[in-house]
């Protein structure tokens, strides 16, 4: 928070769930109050024509994640002068730019729907003092680079030397730190802050492995095993069960497995939300089911970046990752229970072997580590898995040949 007050470059890489929305908010709203006080602002308003100027760039990978920062930040700026507005695709452009209409000093945005406002003049971006891209690797890979670079090259943005830059995410590899560097000034006027091992998880997460076969019609029995014991342990132990995430690679399973969990309980309460629904109905599933009214939600990794749901207390994957250059998901997704010194139980499907698109076997070592830092048992059966060794001999980790997959043991 100081290095933010001091206008400081900001590289920050924390645990998810340890406060890092509030860490770049907070000092910003703080900055912009004391320099309000002791100067005489212009008053910009969009009514003669005049394009809104935000002093704070806030940009987000996805729709949920930018409103979540919106609503955090306002929270923030209650019973100030300043005003926040939030910009983003997927649904009419009308009501945002009423937002806009009010002048905001604090923008939130995802980065196709900003770029449409500023090439049709709607956002100056003349006037940023300070640029935060929240789960920035997310921002910096190779979907959002383009635009990034135009909105920060070709449209009035002051450039790095002359702006603060504040990048935050729980995970940063090494190509994106590398990026980093085209957007962070160099010390001393930027610094990297670094809260446990980069890419580590918290160790209120109690983190289990189940074996099982890979296709999606022979893991339910093993998600209902495992959704029924921990409703057990709950119990035993004179707690909530609360909110259930489960995460899955594709939008169609999403859609059966929530069909399937309604076919197995009518009465469950559940919701879906991948990339294919609307933002009406992405925005009404997230109600839901943060009001608990439903209980469950089947979620693609739409959901597994920056969502503060505190009563989440079990989050599963029912798919996990198949590549490791995909393991930083698995941090993000885990990451949804457990926050801000909270318990939580995260449960994952586990499929052995190193075929293409179906074998988790390529994570097996990252999984292993994860767990021995947390100080997490590891099950038996992982540990003598021959994924411990590398693909075979031949074969190299997403290729199909040879493969034999695991025995499958009894949860």
């Amino acid at each position: 928070m100081p290095l933010g007050a001091a206008r400081v470059d900001v590289l920050c890489n924390a645990p998810t769930g340890s406060g890092k929305t509030a860490a770049f908010v907070l000092p910003l709203v703080a900055r912009m109050v004391r320099e309000d006080a002791d100067t005489v602002l212009e008053v910009i308003s969009s009514d003669d024509g005049t394009p809104a100027k935000p002093r704070v760039l806030i940009l987000a990978p996805t729709r949920e994640l930018a409103l979540q920062i919106h609503i955090e930040t306002r929270r923030f700026i209650y019973g100030t002068d300043l005003w926040a507005a939030c910009a983003y695709g997927g649904s009419s452009i009308k009501p945002q730019l009423e937002e806009l209409s009010f002048g905001p000093d604090i923008l939130v945005a995802t980065p196709g729907r900003l770029l449409t406002m500023v090439r049709e003049k709607y956002v100056d971006l003349s006037r940023v003092q300070t640029l935060v891209l929240d789960e920035a690797d997310r921002m910096l890979d190779m979907g959002f680079e383009p635009q990034l670079r135009e909105l920060l090259q070709d449209h009035g943005m002051p450039d790095r030397d002359s702006r603060q830059t504040m990048m935050f995410s729980a995970t940063f590899p090494q190509s994106v730190l590398r990026m980093a560097g085209d957007y962070l000034r160099a010390p001393p006027d930027a610094a990297r802050v670094i809260v446990g091992r980069v890419g580590a998880t918290v160790k209120g997460i109690q983190q289990i492995l189940i074996e099982t076969p890979h296709l999606r019609e022979q893991k339910f029995p093993y998600l209902l095993n495992v959704l029924e014991a921990v409703r057990r342990k709950c119990e035993n132990e004179g707690t909530d069960v609360g909110l259930t995430l489960i995460f899955v690679k594709e939008k169609g399973t999403c859609a059966w497995l929530r069909a399937t969990l309604v076919e197995s309980n009518p009465s469950i309460g559940i919701e879906e939300l991948h990339g294919g629904l609307t933002q009406g109905a992405r925005l009404r599933a997230l109600d839901a089911f943060a009001t608990a009214r439903a209980t469950y939600l089947v979620a693609t990794d739409v959901a597994a970046r920056g969502l503060d749901l505190p009563a989440v207390n079990h989050v599963v994957n029912f798919d996990l990752p198949t590549e490791i250059r995909d393991f930083d998901d698995y941090i993000h997704r885990i990451g949804r229970t457990g926050r801000a010194g909270r318990s939580g139980i995260a449960s994952s499907l586990y499929t052995p072997g190193f075929q293409k698109d179906i074998g988790n076997g390529p994570i097996h070592r990252a999984l292993k580590q994860v767990f021995e830092e947390t100080n997490q048992p590891l099950p038996d059966w992982f540990r003598a898995s021959p994924d411990r060794s590398g693909p075979p001999p031949g074969m190299r980790a997403g290729d199909s040949k040879g493969y034999r997959g695991g025995r499958v043991r009894r949860f």
